[in-house]
């Protein structure tokens, strides 16, 4: 895995970038190159949340902020990060609908806690 400050970094931008989505180019949470590829490079994979379930089995925690928190403390830097991945890609690639407020939210919490456990 790649240096926690990269990581950290990482983490501390796009969290930003998900707050604040309303002002910022949809095309920047969309493109491979910015988000997917940076989550490649820095050494998590996308695994459809295979990860999460094998840690977290039965939870609900991709699709539901409230069990993302009650676990979120529980999360090890390399499942985190498979999370984000995995959350991201469902997004740009699968879902047949926009991302709605609550979804932002998730990687704001999601991304919050990776850029903590790289401090």
């Amino acid at each position: 895995m790649e240096d926690k400050k990269k990581i950290r970094r990482f983490a501390l931008i796009w969290c930003e970038m998900y707050k604040h989505h309303a002002t910022i180019p949809g095309y920047f949470f969309e493109d491979i190159e910015f988000m997917g590829e940076s989550l490649s490079e820095l050494g998590f994979v996308m695994d459809c949340g295979e990860s999460v379930e094998k840690a977290f089995p039965g939870s609900d925690v991709l699709n539901d902020n409230e069990a993302l928190q009650r676990v979120i403390d529980q999360f090890d830097i390399q499942t985190l990060g498979n999370a984000i991945y995995s959350q991201w890609r469902y997004f740009n690639h699968w879902s047949m609908s926009p991302m709605e407020e609550r979804d932002y939210q998730w990687f704001v919490i999601a991304l919050s806690q990776l850029a903590k456990l790289c401090e």
